[in-house]
């Protein structure tokens, strides 16, 4: 079965969120303990065996980011103007 181009890209999307979201848990992987860290500490093996034999999933990760920021270029004035959609709601 083939998928459609827009089918392919919500799919990359998809799987890039998906990377980075893992990616962060990755990073804040192991807890605070008393008398052990005092912080979160990453997890280097888990970002190893996860995306070391799937390096597609990091292509798709820059993929979504790509496609955000060009969707934040369109919506958002030029970069010299320091408010970009920012609104106060009081």
């Amino acid at each position: 079965m083939q998928m459609c181009y827009e089918e392919r890209v919500l799919y990359r999307m998809l799987s890039g969120m998906h990377a980075s979201i893992n990616i962060h848990i990755a990073l804040a992987y192991k807890p605070p303990k008393r008398g052990v860290r005092d912080t979160w500490e990453s997890n280097p093996r888990r970002f190893v065996e996860q995306y070391a034999p799937h390096p597609e999933r990091l292509k798709n990760m820059y993929f979504s980011y790509v496609v955000l920021l060009r969707a934040l270029r369109k919506v958002c004035p030029p970069p010299s103007s320091p408010r970009c959609g920012m609104r106060r709601f009081d």
